[in-house]
């Protein structure tokens, strides 16, 4: 089966080492052309590529998943490939139909809103800082954003209760201690190796202050909490076995590379939401409550997603 040629590495994730940019692609390795893996991935993304990009969007997915397959059976390197239709979505024009990502922001915003939102917020793994402005705008408890990442923002021009901190260390948050009241990992986590996770989720407990709040918005799966929706599409993925789940979750993330030139790290290091309930028990936090999404399709590479709150 091509799917051993997968390094299991400390977490049972479907892990080719850590892959970075777009070299992500590799990971398409791990599935044969006809798998029930790569089918289910091509699901997923049809639907959520017709709903933010329309029948075009829909049949540059479909064409880029039967060259995909043809790619694998004759053992092609897919990073041409890739190359290839990062080329066609743009003569195409349908990077100028791109809204998605301010979709998925206003709507992590909104469904984080609330009574634990609140004061000064810090988003691990905060990419552009596009977070902050928005999760100002849904909730007016919030008084300030501190996005933080190894990566610098290109800018960082935005409201002047949101700034940016560069990690000294990948394991490190530049904040003292107990100065924050919530820390935000939103799809940030699966990026990160496992000692990375642990790490940094015991950086939170340090960083917040008693009473402080920690939410994990992640693409993920739980075994006990009902879907808040619930369809076919979801229920294929959960036909799946474990480790075929987190594959599906892997070759999602990574179709990215189709539309983008990729530049961060891919651990595919994916969890249940009962496995994240059991890491940030183990540094110390309390479980406050969390919601099984299921598949909304709130965006363009969507997965099954879940929000995990914790009290420090």
């Amino acid at each position: 089966m091509r799917r051993d040629v997968r390094q299991v590495s400390g977490f049972p994730s479907p892990v080719i080492g850590t892959l970075h940019g777009t070299d992500a692609v590799k990971i398409f390795d791990c599935v044969e052309p006809e798998d029930d893996v790569l089918a289910t991935a091509e699901a997923f993304l049809s639907l959520s590529y017709e709903m933010h990009l329309g029948p075009v969007g829909r049949r540059f997915l479909e064409d880029s998943f039967a060259l995909i397959r043809n790619a694998l059976k004759m053992r092609e390197c897919l990073g041409d490939l890739f190359a290839g239709r990062r080329a066609t979505f743009r003569d195409l024009g349908l990077l100028k139909s791109v809204r998605y990502k301010r979709a998925s922001l206003t709507r992590t915003a909104h469904l984080l809103a609330g009574p634990m939102l609140r004061g000064t917020v810090v988003d691990v793994g905060a990419g552009a800082n596009m977070l902050g402005p928005v999760l100002l705008e849904a909730s007016p408890e919030v008084r300030r954003i501190v996005g933080v990442d190894i990566i610098p923002p290109d800018s960082e021009r935005g409201p002047t209760a949101v700034e940016f901190r560069r990690q000294p260390a990948e394991h490190v948050l530049p904040m003292l201690a107990a100065s924050a009241d919530v820390a935000v990992f939103r799809y940030s986590l699966h990026h990160m190796s496992v000692p990375t996770q642990d790490a940094l989720l015991a950086e939170a407990v340090r960083v917040l202050r008693p009473g402080g709040a920690l939410a994990i918005v992640e693409d993920t799966w739980s075994e006990s909490i009902p879907p808040l929706v619930a369809n076919t599409p979801l229920e294929r993925f959960f036909a799946l076995d474990g480790m075929s789940r987190r594959l599906v979750l892997a070759c999602l993330d990574a179709s990215s590379c189709l539309i983008e030139e990729e530049v961060m790290p891919f651990c595919f290091t994916f969890r249940t939401m009962e496995e994240w309930q059991v890491a940030a028990c183990a540094v110390g936090f309390t479980p406050a409550g969390g919601s099984f999404w299921g598949l909304p399709f709130f965006s363009l590479y969507q997965a099954p997603m879940g929000i995990s709150w914790f009290r420090r």
